[in-house]
């Protein structure tokens, strides 16, 4: 194998770079061109037959990775960029013992990478003009928020003393209302739970006569003496013999 030559191209986000190799050629790097986010992006190469992860690459963590993709000549390949920056391919054109320099092939290859270096410098360019902006905004935000400040403790300073003393009676009966309002309210709750404890209380005294009366029942029955709902059940069972006689 013998190197012929340097290979390079650039792959964006949103876009599928299609290649018909003119020759054999060998990706030997990648690495982030530029970078909007610090996700990961992923590098795809897509064939015929497959589709193959290349790498992944997070900004900051793993800005390149080393390569070793080979295509020979005639065969046509696309990458694919999942994410959101700019991924920059590196390798070599490489001609094998028998293989001939596809020499015209070659000089298109060159012009392509050439125009991918002019966009690569209006890139940069263009990514300067934005710091640049976005500078000129921020401290023109910095300068709104001194001069609103500075205008807010103006207004603090003019406030007479007369506003302030008002403001300081406001407040005063505004804790005077406060605290009457307590008062109200730990009363009524007073109010409130006496009511719930006397209540309590009389249930109580009510089950506990009924307890009574069903031990006196109880015991009663036990000894065989009448009680008062026996005796209630006799007079019914004489009022309705008494009936029958003089039904008769």
């Amino acid at each position: 194998m013998k190197i012929q030559g340097i290979y390079g191209i650039t792959v964006r986000p949103r876009s599928r770079i299609t290649i018909k190799s003119g020759g054999s050629f060998q990706l030997t790097m990648a690495s982030l061109r530029s970078f909007k986010s610090l996700e990961r992006t992923s590098l795809y190469v897509e064939t015929k037959k497959q589709k193959i992860l290349l790498c992944s690459l997070i900004p900051c963590t793993r800005d390149q990775q080393l390569l070793n993709f080979t295509r020979l000549e005639g065969e046509t390949v696309t990458f694919v960029i999942k994410g959101k920056n700019t991924v920059q391919l590196s390798g070599n054109y490489i001609s094998l013992e028998d293989e001939p320099e596809p020499e015209p092939k070659r000089k298109k290859a060159k012009v392509d990478t050439k125009n991918n270096i002019e966009k690569n410098k209006k890139e940069k360019v263009g990514e300067k003009e934005n710091i640049k902006v976005a500078e000129k905004r921020r401290d023109r935000d910095q300068q709104t928020e001194s001069k609103r400040r500075g205008h807010a403790i103006d207004e603090k300073q003019v406030k007479t003393p007369e506003s302030k003393r008002h403001d300081k009676a406001t407040q005063d009966d505004r804790t005077v209302e406060n605290k009457n309002q307590l008062k109200i309210k730990r009363h009524n709750q007073a109010v409130q739970d006496e009511a719930k404890q006397v209540k309590n209380k009389a249930n109580e005294k009510v089950l506990q006569d009924e307890h009574i009366v069903d031990d006196i029942v109880s015991i009663l029955k036990a000894r065989g003496e009448p009680s008062e709902e026996d005796e209630d059940e006799t007079i019914t069972d004489v009022n309705s013999d008494t009936d029958d006689e003089y039904a008769e």
